[in-house]
């Protein structure tokens, strides 16, 4: 079993956690089951996706860029296997 610290300050307290129970988060959700308080690491917000960007890039494929591909489906479907 590990113990850590608990520090309190005038703007709250903060535990000090032992190096094998660090977490790999700069934010954890804070709950409290009974007398037992539990942090789950909390995963960084995804960042939003640039649509407008997302459509010049797709913009920028040539209209035949994919034919080689679909050629070869074509050719695939036709061969028995």
């Amino acid at each position: 079993m590990s113990y850590a610290r608990v520090v309190t300050s005038s703007s709250g307290q903060r535990v000090e956690m032992p190096d094998d129970m660090r977490l790999a988060a700069d934010r954890v959700d804070v709950r409290r089951r009974g007398d037992a308080v539990i942090l789950t690491p909390v995963q960084p917000a995804r960042e939003r996706i640039d649509v407008e960007a997302v459509r010049r890039i797709l913009q920028q494929i040539p209209d035949d860029a994919f034919d080689a591909i679909e050629d070869a489906r074509r050719q695939d479907r036709g061969r028995a296997p």
